[in-house]
């Protein structure tokens, strides 16, 4: 991936505190962002997720297994799947079960009112 070039990113949660810092910090970097929200447009999933860079869920934990169903099956093979959760083993375990995509754990050193 040259990270030179703009990305096509899918953010869900993208309505949330988290969300929308980092729907922002994309856009503000030239990155074309789709926002997606609960509840899920499926639709939309299986228009934006296929020609994604990057997958971002900025959704609960208690929401996780059921997001990463939904979109999992539309992942293209080089989508990376990544989330923000604050605990990484059961977001971990249920991205590296539902795909062979790339997936990274991520934990920001952030919250939504930090400034920047």
């Amino acid at each position: 991936m040259n990270l030179d070039q703009t990305l096509s990113v899918v953010v869900i949660g993208a309505q949330g505190q988290m969300g929308q810092r980092f729907v922002s910090a994309f856009i503000q970097h030239g990155n074309s962002v789709t926002q997606l929200d609960h509840p899920l447009d499926m639709h939309i999933v299986a228009q934006a997720v296929p020609q994604a860079a990057l997958v971002l869920l900025c959704v609960p934990i208690t929401a996780m297994a059921e997001v990463v169903r939904a979109v999992a099956p539309y992942l293209g093979p080089q989508t990376i799947l990544a989330d923000i959760c604050s605990v990484k083993v059961e977001p971990l375990n249920i991205m590296l079960e539902a795909t062979t995509t790339p997936v990274v754990g991520t934990h920001p050193l952030f919250g939504p009112q930090t400034d920047t």
